[in-house]
């Protein structure tokens, strides 16, 4: 039978194609249907990534017009041997001659002749959107309210003012933020257009924001929508692991191209800044860390060490597995050690193609194949454990103290492997794990949250004053949503007089955010430090519609399903009933994953189908593969210098060293050699083991604990006093 590869198009987008089928195949014609659609895209983060979206004409204030060119004076390739300008979203530059001063007074008004005359000009050129950004406009609007009346009035579709996306001080991340918003709203815009004619007069859309609410499409923007996927991942593991009885848990959410990892602490864990390619966004989000480590990651050797990622075989060519003729991948190695069922994969696999892809690199390495499937999981599952590290250490929290929650089509085949490094001894693998982003977005309330600067010290009756009137503008909006619901939470961001980085403190009560931000300090880095005032940067209040209907799950005891002699087991989730217990190494598969349950961890099957998977080893194993031990303590290394340089630039004064990131960290060994180092600016690197080695031989009794400085330049300082 002669056969081609067909190609259909649909002339809907793919939410709607998709809602057309589900009711049609129901007997309901979508015409006639009430409709209510959720949904998350990536829409924009793929334009971001693609670098697809429109350049925006950029108003700033004149005398600057290179403020987003130098932005923070770091390089982008630092080691680069012909450095780059940064690679910047905006287009042609209009420099306005207006000021505001330090204290928000207008000193000088634009002129609106010459405003009007170059927008003539460019709108004739065909642009069609435009930002405004000027100095201090975060203490008074005025200025770039007045362009934008005339910007819209003279022609252009799309005007952003960054006092409208980001009201805050520091001018570099506002015009950052307000630049993204405009290069993807003409694309956010048209594509939820098409999707909103398509639900009809009576139709309703709400669209998930990065923070794992759901906004209405009146109150969406572009900068919300950045982490709009992965945040409804988190959404479902909190809608899964809390019934399950799980309070602290990590969630591990791997798909064919990245993992993405987050925490849930008696809370979402949040952050206020983001980055998704080369794109900068200041806003509130939840706190998702995302690595280059999927299915289809490509594992090679290089130099005679073992790779995994970042580059990708993506969904075509694929894996080798795939048979289209792909490279050497994740998918391919948990095929190979029986991590996977090639009968229950909904891509037909074919393991000929894989096992002719190994032996090329056995051949080619002087390696044997099972040190290398073995090190490649090792490798990847440790990459997994560094960035869930950076969402659990460097915010304070132990990840022995939580669950780990894995989903995502490939989360369950690494959920055993990535535990083991964080000592972590429980894991929740909930039905059809493949599918819980989605089940997160039909789990979700709608949310708004409102958050104000405030600056000056703690002064609770003015933090109250201020509560009340974002309360009201928050309950607003969710009724303007069309909830009537109120669950209404607090935070306050706060810092040291002098810092930059602030740390959120969720409280009830402001008399007690004193209290509660020197614990959350200390928490996070060692110490309070003496004599420092804290200061507020922002108040937030978080609006929240209704909850959501609460199902509890159970794990009643019940019999075990197999012996822990039987190896390579495969069963089906279906098959078991709530009670039953497999005990590794074995398989488990349904319709949407696969989820491999390593020696030494025994799994009980809940009540609405998910498995508690519990460490039952005497000694818990931490010991590394012996053939990947060079890649492994390479990563973990540069993972703990990474950690050092976060905490310094998080706790620094000097806008040098928390800005510009002006230090370096390294960590050398016994004898002072250099080991590893984390790429801040590596010029004092070559004078830090002499350094260390010189102190040394002056100061001979260096006890644990001890902790010498020093910044005389006879020393090995590398430039001027530096201190080290």
């Amino acid at each position: 039978i002669h056969s081609e590869n067909i190609e259909l198009c649909s002339p809907w987008e793919a939410p709607i194609l998709g809602m057309k089928l589900i009711l049609l195949r129901a007997g309901i014609e979508p015409s006639t249907a009430n409709l209510r659609m959720r949904l998350a895209t990536t829409r924009c983060t793929n334009a971001l990534l693609e670098q697809t979206g429109i350049k925006p004409v950029l108003f700033l204030t004149d005398g600057f017009p290179h403020l987003l060119q130098i932005g923070d004076q770091r390089r982008a390739e630092l080691f680069d041997l012909v450095p780059k300008k940064r690679d910047t979203l905006q287009g042609c530059v209009v420099e306005v001659r207006e000021r505001v001063s330090p204290e928000g007074f207008i000193e000088k008004l634009p002129q609106k002749e010459e405003i009007i005359q170059r927008t003539q000009e460019l709108i004739n050129e065909g642009h069609e959107t435009a930002v405004i950004s000027f100095l201090h406009s975060h203490l008074n609007p005025k200025n770039e309210n007045l362009v934008a009346s005339w910007l819209e009035k003279a022609g252009f579709s799309h005007v952003i003012r960054s006092n409208e996306i980001h009201p805050f001080i520091n001018w570099l991340p506002r015009c950052e933020c307000a630049v993204v918003e405009a290069y993807l709203r003409p694309i956010l815009e048209n594509y939820l257009d098409r999707i909103e004619n398509e639900l009809g007069e009576n139709g309703k859309l709400l669209v998930m924001t990065s923070e794992g609410g759901l906004l209405d499409r009146g109150q969406y923007r572009a900068v919300d929508s950045l982490l709009s996927g992965p945040a409804g991942g988190v959404v479902g593991a909190v809608s899964m692991a809390g019934p399950s009885g799980a309070q602290n848990f990590i969630n591990l959410d791997m798909g064919g191209t990245s993992t993405d990892v987050s925490r849930y602490s008696d809370g979402f864990s949040r952050q206020s800044f983001h980055c998704v390619g080369d794109a900068r966004i200041t806003g509130n989000a939840l706190h998702i860390e995302t690595i280059a480590a999927g299915g289809g990651s490509i594992c090679q050797v290089v130099d005679g060490l073992l790779r995994v990622g970042p580059s990708s075989a993506g969904s075509f060519p694929g894996p080798a597995c795939y048979g289209f003729g792909g490279p050497f991948c994740l998918t391919d190695i948990n095929l190979l050690l029986g991590r996977l069922d090639p009968n229950s994969f909904s891509t037909p696999l074919n393991l000929i193609h894989s096992e002719l892809r190994l032996a090329e690199m056995v051949e080619e390495s002087g390696k044997s194949a099972r040190d290398l499937l073995d090190g490649f999981i090792a490798i990847a599952d440790d990459a997994m454990a560094n960035a869930i590290r950076k969402v659990s250490i460097e915010q304070g929290y132990d990840p022995m103290d939580h669950s780990l929650v894995a989903f995502g089509g490939a989360g369950g085949q690494h959920a055993c492997g990535v535990a083991k490094r964080l000592g972590v001894t429980k894991i929740l693998s909930p039905a059809d794990s493949g599918l819980l982003s989605a089940f997160g977005l039909s789990r979700a309330r709608i949310e708004r949250t409102i958050e104000h600067p405030i600056s000056g010290l703690i002064e609770p009756e003015k933090i109250r004053l201020l509560e009340k009137s974002m309360r009201d503008q928050g309950i607003s909006a969710i009724a303007k949503a069309g909830d009537g619901g109120q669950v209404i939470d607090k935070s306050a961001k706060l810092r040291l007089i002098g810092q930059e980085a602030t740390i959120e403190i969720d409280y009830t009560d402001p008399e007690n955010l004193d209290s509660l931000f020197r614990k959350k300090f200390v928490d996070i880095f060692g110490y309070f430090p003496k004599g420092k005032d804290i200061e507020m940067y922002s108040l937030l209040i978080r609006v929240t519609g209704g909850e959501a209907e609460q199902i509890s799950e159970e794990f009643p005891p019940g019999s075990i399903v197999n012996s822990s002699s039987i190896s390579g087991e495969i069963f089906r989730r279906n098959d078991l009933n709530p009670g039953d217990c497999l005990i590794g190494p074995c398989l488990l598969v349904d319709n949407y994953g696969a989820l491999w349950i390593d020696s030494d961890w025994q799994a009980s099957m809940g009540t609405r189908g998910t498995l508690s998977i519990t460490d039952i080893s005497d000694l818990h194993n931490r010991l590394f593969p012996i053939h990947a031990k060079t890649e492994l303590f390479t990563n973990r290394f540069l993972c703990l210098v990474e950690e050092m340089g976060v905490q310094l630039e998080r706790t620094a004064l000097s806008v040098n060293v928390r800005e510009r990131l002006d230090f370096s960290c390294a960590l050398l060994d016994g004898e002072a050699r250099l080991v590893v180092n984390a790429p801040h600016i590596p010029v004092h690197l070559g004078a830090m083991g002499l350094c260390v080695r010189r102190i040394l031989e002056r100061i001979k009794s260096v006890k644990r604990g001890d902790i010498l400085v020093s910044n005389h330049p006879g020393f090995g300082g590398s430039h001027l006093h530096d201190i080290t």
